[in-house]
């Protein structure tokens, strides 16, 4: 139990190597811990409000806090505790590459900056919920009405297709690279292949049950799931398998 914020606690991440924990909270801090003993390393303060979300960055060097009341994106040295930069945004959703050179903020446009400069290396118009680079580092993926793929040393747009007729919440890529899942806001994850830009299944969540089913027509899910659907045949309708 690791004790310490005054106010609630908005979100908590471990480093990569398991040794520290982020914690950021309305208390308008932000504090380092010991994974093992809970005790605390550090408090990174500066905040006029609350701060949202903290996360480290996968080589362990950089914090990236975002979401605060004061509408700023902010990078700090996991090590040292000093604001490496700070820029005004309230970005949806931010993302690390895998080298941790870079990192984007997605919103009214993809930004992508430098953690060593602080400098903005790219920008992708659009309005976009989420971001996501690829674990090769190959792309980076912006999710929104559409999704898009670029080539993250080029910037060049590789792909753009739209799933479905509404928003794309988040976007994840499998470790391979090759696949990516996405949250949709009605409710459903979809899995495509990014190769051939092809939906390859959809998770559907129905209450505490689930069911997943493919474009050509194979499904299944949990028993709950399987009672409540609905079953055509010779235009009857049955509420078991005819």
């Amino acid at each position: 139990r690791l004790e310490g914020h005054t106010e609630f606690v908005k979100s908590v991440a471990f480093s990569p190597h398991g040794k520290r924990i982020v914690s950021s909270s309305f208390d308008q801090s932000v504090r380092l811990w010991d994974a093992k003993t809970g005790q605390p390393i550090k408090v990174l303060k500066g905040y006029p409000g609350y701060a949202m979300t903290a996360k480290f960055s996968p080589n362990g060097n950089y914090l990236l806090v975002d979401g605060g009341s004061d509408e700023t994106v902010r990078l700090w040295n996991a090590h040292t505790g000093a604001e490496v930069f700070k820029y005004d945004d309230v970005p949806y959703s931010t993302a690390f590459s895998p080298d941790s050179r870079f990192y984007a903020s997605a919103g009214r446009s993809i930004l992508i900056w430098s953690t060593e400069s602080g400098e903005q290396e790219r920008i992708f118009d659009g309005y976009f919920k989420s971001v996501a680079f690829s674990p090769d580092g190959r792309f980076i993926a912006g999710a929104g009405r559409n999704v898009v793929l670029w080539d993250s040393k080029t910037g060049k747009e590789i792909k753009r297709f739209e799933p479905y007729s509404g928003w794309v919440q988040s976007i994840a890529f499998l470790p391979n690279s090759e696949y990516i899942l996405l949250g949709c806001s009605d409710g459903t994850i979809r899995l495509w292949a990014i190769d051939a830009a092809t939906e390859l299944a959809t998770l559907i969540v129905l209450g505490n049950d689930w069911l997943i089913k493919t474009p050509d027509g194979f499904f299944d899910g949990t028993p709950g799931a399987w009672k409540q659907l609905m079953w055509r045949f010779n235009n009857n309708t049955f509420d078991h398998a005819p």
